[in-house]
């Protein structure tokens, strides 16, 4: 009985175990991109209701739950007092990987002194080589100048770095140009997505609509919180809640939402690629499909996917030897 009672309760923290976590931690953001998942804007609230402690909390849960990635998302997480406080709390409870998705255009000294201090791993999404048509994008005159001059103090400080380019339709003509414009001031990492009409680009509510946006690796070891406390699978699937931060992420993990989620996400996979839902290396992300995303599903796929679609683990980059 003892051994029966030990296993189950095994399997139980195994299905609770999260690979990565998405906290949303404002949805006001600086700029208004024309594409932008989250609609975020300058006049959005800095708060929809979770306070500091609800986001300690919420840290302490995903290193119980053995979280390997953290990533602090939102809106523009840099514009958002608490970020460094939230950064140092997620590398004092171990979590192996913490993230900043950001624009770039908010660091301040004291944010450069905590991503250097905690070896964060830092993502920016970049448009265009052109700042006109970068610009044109974010809908703010000079981003473009400040988010390469992050970038670059990133790459010179040796943070990991990696960088987005999303093709939005106005930056079509520009997306190769950009990246090798991002490899020659030294990212290893880049990589070009299509917008997902999600968000602000939203042009249907239909759930079958909004799955085919999905990139679908919204396994359930994932999970997204928003400024507001709601959970979702990942940040582009917010059409479909599946538990709230009160609750907790065990909760959310372990709920019946989250696997009917998976389920509809199985059987749309199936029907648009022909791919198994059980297939541990299935070539849904195949770059001959309408996914961009093409990960090597056998390096560390935990924590493969990333908001801007890559799917380009952090231990899969061939020209990174050892630790940076």
């Amino acid at each position: 009985m003892q051994n029966f009672l030990e296993l189950e309760a095994g399997t139980r923290e195994s299905k609770a175990l999260l690979s990565l976590l998405w906290l949303e931690i404002t949805q006001k953001c600086n700029l208004s991109c024309v594409h932008c998942y989250a609609e975020s804007n300058p006049y959005k609230p800095l708060s929809a209701g979770m306070q500091l402690s609800d986001w300690y909390r919420l840290i302490e849960e995903a290193a119980k739950l053995k979280c390997q990635m953290i990533q602090f998302i939102g809106g523009e997480p840099t514009v958002h007092p608490d970020l460094p406080r939230l950064i140092t709390a997620a590398k004092a409870k171990n979590i192996p990987v913490v993230e900043v998705y950001t624009n770039g255009t908010c660091f301040t000294n004291e944010l450069r002194t905590c991503f250097i201090e905690n070896r964060v791993d830092l993502a920016f999404s970049v448009y265009a080589d052109c700042a006109d048509v970068h610009d044109q994008v974010t809908q703010v005159s000079g981003s473009q100048k400040k988010t390469l001059e992050a970038i670059e103090w990133s790459v010179n400080n040796s943070l990991m770095t990696r960088v987005g380019v999303i093709d939005t339709g106005i930056n079509s003509s520009h997306t190769d140009s950009a990246v090798r414009m991002l490899k020659a001031i030294g990212v290893k990492n880049v990589g070009v997505d299509r917008t997902r009409l999600i968000g602000r680009t939203q042009l249907s509510c239909d759930e079958e609509a909004l799955m085919s946006e999905l990139c679908g690796k919204c396994t359930p070891g994932k999970l997204c919180v928003t400024s507001a406390g709601d959970i979702f699978p990942c940040v582009f699937s917010r059409f479909y809640k599946v538990g709230d931060a009160k609750e907790g992420l065990r909760a959310a993990l372990d709920g019946s939402q989250l696997e009917k989620f998976q389920t509809a996400l199985n059987s749309h996979r199936c029907e648009v690629s022909g791919c198994a839902p059980d297939e541990e290396n299935s070539d849904y992300c195949n770059p001959d499909r309408p996914s961009p995303c093409n990960p090597d599903q056998r390096c560390n796929p935990d924590i493969s996917c990333r908001p801007d679609a890559q799917c380009q683990p952090r231990t899969c980059n061939p020209g990174r030897t050892g630790e940076e």
